[in-house]
């Protein structure tokens, strides 16, 4: 007759197989062990100059904008003019350049308030296109993947880009971008593909950066994280 014993001890003493693995040499039952957990170090590149080069918006066929956008360091804190040593007396650290700038430059047309500086005023969860950027839309008529510059004349760029231009090199862990959110008809006017260069790299995907498509609505926050990270990351 085979009796079975349950592991532990009672009134101090062993139990029999709990006796048994002592003298066999085994380990007892494991105990969790509660280990701190280990902290993610977003990963950052080391740059100055951020380009968009804008292929695609979400299907408008005239125009294309955004509504607000941010760079973030290391940390994923929001790099402004204040982190960039504005308090110094230094005015406007970070400079937004564009081709098409705006609106503004269609001939006979001005007094558009869609510029470069509504996506750096904080206004970034509306509907009032008084807060985003808005310019025409460059017709595609074959692949350039020059690095624009904020030097280049109208005349000589081909290619749509949003470019931000640091003061000097900076850690960068990624960018938050809000996308354009008129109304529901008009976020197709919003960029749906880019391509990512920082300095003369370009960090994008393979098929490109997609940013999402806003609701057209302020019901909830719609900014979307972009990480910059070496191709090789992203793969």
């Amino acid at each position: 007759r085979f009796v079975t014993a349950k592991v532990g001890h009672r009134n101090g003493q062993p139990q029999p197989q709990q006796q048994q693995l002592q003298a066999w040499n085994l380990p007892g039952p494991r105990k969790k062990e509660n280990k701190p957990a280990i902290p993610i170090r977003p990963v950052s590149m080391l740059g100055k100059r951020i380009t968009l080069v804008i292929e695609e918006n979400w299907g408008d066929p005239h125009y294309v904008g955004l509504t607000g956008i941010q760079v973030l360091g290391p940390n994923l804190e929001r790099i402004d003019d204040s982190a960039l040593g504005a308090a110094n007396n230094q005015h406007g650290m970070l400079q937004l350049h564009a081709f098409p700038r705006d609106m503004n430059v269609i001939p006979g047309y001005s007094g558009d308030t869609r510029t470069l500086d509504k996506l750096l005023d904080g206004v970034n969860c509306t509907n009032d296109d008084n807060h985003m950027w808005l310019a025409p839309k460059l017709k595609r008529e074959k692949k350039d993947n020059r690095q624009p510059t904020e030097q280049q004349s109208s005349k000589a760029a081909r290619t749509q880009f949003l470019q931000i231009l640091l003061p000097k090199e900076h850690l960068i862990g990624g960018l938050r971008i809000w996308n354009y959110n008129k109304s529901e008809k008009d976020a197709r006017r919003g960029i749906k593909r880019c391509r990512i260069i920082l300095d003369k790299v370009d960090i994008s995907p393979e098929n490109g950066q997609i940013f999402h498509k806003a609701p057209g609505t302020v019901d909830y926050d719609f900014s979307q994280f972009i990480p910059l990270k070496p191709r090789a990351e992203l793969a």
